[in-house]
């Protein structure tokens, strides 16, 4: 009844410590996975803030090259209309000089064919009258001389002034035409440069509108780069947050590690003296069951020697009730 008592006890004892152990075992396992899970969410909530930021400057990125390329062209488009509307500027003062200059031309033959021209014979018959007039100067002897030079100067004078009017009424003319043409040019040039001044104005104001919405979209993507930047920076946080959660968690892990290393210890202690306990009681109880096996071995001998000896008297008791029915069959 002891040893049977006593092994209940110590059955009782070994599993109440068993589930103590598993309990704290249990424990420390579920404080490494609240860790492991916090680790794992920082790392899911910095991965995707870092790819959203990453996607939204891939996206800031090739719409800046996308406007750079459109203001590219349309700086390229302006020159190119620039350079085109330059040279058709060229060409319309080119082909209005040139009409200005055939207008010009046109209206001076109209004057010379008006002017009165001198055939061949009138020249013939001037110059022989200009002849005649100096042989008849060098001939006339009883004349003076200064009287004869009057009269020849005078023709002569008078000839020249003749031809000379309709040329001096050319010259006027040509005078006039072109004081009317730098006038009609001056005019030409004010009007083209109007409107030069006008198409200019034109495209200041298109160019206006077309800075306006480039300063919009600049406006734009600066603000999104502002926030782009802000998540960079929220990232730059977020990673340094997560890099201390890391440092914590190994501090905490290799804290976790020391505990478990001393309760290990302490359950290995508990464990060594559980062990010693029930190893000194178990060799009480052999030295006792040695004792009981010497004490049962000893009455098993006993009982043995009293079997030997019943079985003799048995023998000897059959034999006397044989003889004794033998002298009973005799009488």
């Amino acid at each position: 009844m002891d040893s049977s008592t006593k092994e209940a006890g110590t059955g009782s004892s070994w599993d109440r410590d068993g589930l103590y152990r598993m309990e704290r075992h249990l424990d420390t396992l579920s404080s490494e996975l609240s860790v492991i899970k916090a680790e794992l969410w920082c790392y899911e909530i910095c991965e995707e803030g870092r790819s959203a930021v990453k996607a939204a400057q891939r996206d800031a990125v090739q719409r800046c090259l996308f406007l750079e390329v459109q203001m590219e062209e349309l700086y390229e488009k302006v020159k190119q209309k620039r350079n085109h509307e330059a040279a058709i500027e060229q060409l319309r003062e080119s082909r209005s000089h040139r009409q200005r200059l055939e207008e010009e031309i046109l209206d001076l033959q109209e004057q010379l064919r008006k002017v009165p021209e001198m055939t061949a014979e009138e020249e013939i018959s001037n110059m022989a009258t200009i002849q005649t007039l100096s042989r008849k100067q060098g001939s006339a002897a009883g004349a003076p001389g200064s009287t004869v030079q009057v009269q020849t100067g005078e023709q002569w004078g008078a000839s020249v002034h003749r031809e000379r009017q309709p040329s001096q009424r050319f010259i006027q003319r040509n005078e006039g035409l072109r004081h009317q043409s730098r006038r009609w040019s001056k005019a030409l040039v004010t009007k083209g440069l109007e409107e030069q001044h006008q198409r200019l104005k034109d495209e200041e104001k298109a160019l206006t509108e077309q800075n306006k919405g480039l300063i919009k979209t600049h406006s734009e993507m600066v603000k999104r780069l502002i926030v782009e930047e802000e998540w960079i920076y929220k990232c730059h946080v977020a990673e340094r947050k997560r890099d201390e959660l890391v440092q914590e968690n190994q501090q905490l892990k290799e804290k976790v590690r020391d505990k478990q290393g001393r309760r290990c210890l302490r359950d290995l202690e508990f464990d060594f003296k559980t062990l010693s306990t029930d190893e000194k009681f178990l060799t009480k109880e052999r030295n006792s069951l040695k004792k009981e096996v010497q004490m049962l071995m000893k009455q098993e001998a006993k009982e043995k020697d009293w079997t030997t000896k019943t079985d003799s008297i048995k023998v000897k008791n059959e034999a006397l009730s044989r003889e004794i029915r033998q002298l009973h069959q005799k009488h």
